[in-house]
């Protein structure tokens, strides 16, 4: 093999690896800024609906927001796209839900709206692995 083909692969290997970096990077800085947005919001005042409405919608614009966002990068990793999209898919879940518990409220329809707070729940409570996962290939 010739030393200007060894050469060209070892770089070749090197830009992989850049990518995948500025893809994590990328990642964790739309992550980070939804993080952000949310922190020292708190709980809303569950004897007042009309403030649970106003948060449960507020924090599904962030998850929109999110979804959005996450939607522009350019994931070309093979590895990282998957749990990416997963991700994607967790905050499409978890704005839908908000959504669907908030309009509950507004219709006094407390069970629908308890329904709704539980989905969120369970797209949130895939959260954790997802950013383990993601975090551990990046990590890489």
């Amino acid at each position: 093999m010739s030393r200007r083909v060894l050469i060209a692969l070892i770089l070749c290997a090197g830009c992989g690896k850049f990518r995948e970096n500025r893809e994590c990077a990328d990642f964790a800085q739309r992550v980070n800024a939804f993080i952000s947005e949310s922190k020292g919001k708190g709980s809303p005042n569950y004897a007042n609906p009309a403030e649970v409405v106003r948060e449960s919608r507020a924090l599904a614009e962030r998850y929109k927001k999110l979804d959005v966002d996450l939607s522009t990068l350019k994931i070309e990793t093979a590895e990282l796209r998957p749990p990416v999209e997963s991700y994607r898919k967790l905050a499409a879940q978890a704005a839908t839900a908000l959504e669907g518990a908030a309009v509950a409220l507004e219709k006094q329809d407390l069970e629908l709206a308890r329904t709704r707070r539980n989905d969120f729940d369970r797209a949130a409570k895939q959260e954790p692995a997802l950013v383990k996962t993601i975090n551990d290939l990046c990590a890489r």
